[in-house]
């Protein structure tokens, strides 16, 4: 994300046409491709963690947090970045095992991270009462989604 000022009309020419040449890039989206990482998306902006957080963004920039401290806007911006990440990460594994129990090595594959992290994910999920192990593929364990 870049900020300009109404008086660096060059920069903002530029910003824009580097963004269209990204799109470009990226050719045509094809939604149905992509439909397990749009419902993670939808979910993550849906989740009550994230609604907090940016609801508490003006306490916490403009005013102070319960520590009396203000926190800088960039930082607010990392802490919701790592946040948002984190939440979609969570979202993406949920809809995978709502088709099929699935391994950690299956997950680590299906969204791009690796297996520590998704070791990690798994276990707030498990935290949140969202998972259960679901059974063994010999000695690899299967997690799935609790049932509702």
């Amino acid at each position: 994300m870049d900020w300009v000022a109404s008086s660096e009309a060059q920069r903002f020419t530029e910003l824009v046409s580097e963004a269209i040449d990204r799109v470009r890039e990226a050719g045509p989206f094809d939604p149905e491709a992509n439909k397990a990482q749009l419902e993670a998306c939808s979910r993550t902006l849906s989740a009550e963690s994230i609604r907090w957080l940016v609801g508490m963004e003006i306490q916490l920039c403009e005013r102070k947090n319960v520590y009396g401290n203000l926190i800088e806007a960039d930082e607010f911006e990392t802490i919701l970045f790592q946040a948002l990440e984190k939440e979609y990460r969570i979202k993406l594994i949920e809809v995978a095992l709502e088709a099929k129990p699935l391994s950690v090595p299956e997950l680590a594959d299906f969204i791009g991270a690796e297996k520590p992290m998704v070791s990690e994910l798994l276990t707030e999920m498990e935290r949140r009462g969202d998972l259960e192990l679901a059974g063994y593929d010999g000695r690899t364990p299967k997690f799935a989604m609790v049932a509702v």
